[in-house]
């Protein structure tokens, strides 16, 4: 079950939440702050639980109002992260510094043909070479449109990197963008097409 509570700051609000939850014996899974608003994720121990639950919360000094919410903000905010990359015509994958990967939009499954299954599994050796990411990794450094053959797939891709960096600086992952070689230079032919051309005489 998932709340979302408009409050006030106060010291030992959280606390007040918590025993209430433990007097029902209700596990809590997470808890969420976002511009004035508490938001809790719990298991019931039953499903009759609910709205005495919701009525003893709404009691709680500083709690203005408690109401039932689909999806925890966190959430939604990775859900519209995803739809956005999906979008992206360019592959997009990120990896953390094992070269695991974490995260891959539909772009760049397409073109390096990776599996279903692919996520928070460290990549191939070979590709992540291919991707800069092991360089990218050690020197701290991006790279930017690099065109690279991909052996796994065998053709050409433009590639780019960025690191991920942690408060000390320190390169913790990868970023990179991918795209086929094919298309960029599908693009600029239809850019340089019609392009006028002059004769000097």
């Amino acid at each position: 079950m998932r709340l979302c509570m408009p409050c006030t700051n106060r010291p030992g609000l959280l606390l007040d939440i918590s025993q209430i939850l433990v007097n029902w014996e209700c596990n809590i899974v997470s808890v969420e702050v976002d511009k004035g608003e508490l938001y809790l994720e719990y298991q019931l121990a039953s499903e009759k639980q609910k709205p005495q639950i919701m009525r003893e919360l709404q009691q709680v000094d500083g709690i203005y109002k408690v109401s039932e919410v689909f999806d925890m903000p966190s959430k939604e905010r990775v859900e519209q992260l995803e739809a956005a990359l999906d979008s992206v015509p360019d592959g997009v994958l990120a990896v953390n510094d094992s070269g695991i990967l974490k995260h891959c939009n539909k772009a760049a499954a397409n073109i390096l043909r990776l599996k279903e299954d692919s996520l928070e599994q460290p990549l191939s050796s070979s590709l992540a070479d291919s991707l800069l990411i092991w360089q990218t990794l050690d020197s701290g450094y991006s790279f930017r449109n690099r065109e690279i053959f991909i052996e796994s797939i065998g053709r050409y891709c433009m590639v780019s990197t960025l690191p991920l960096r942690n408060d000390t600086n320190e390169a913790i992952g990868a970023v990179v963008t991918i795209c086929d070689s094919r298309d960029v230079r599908e693009l600029v032919q239809k850019m340089t097409a019609s392009w006028p051309v002059a004769f000097l005489l």
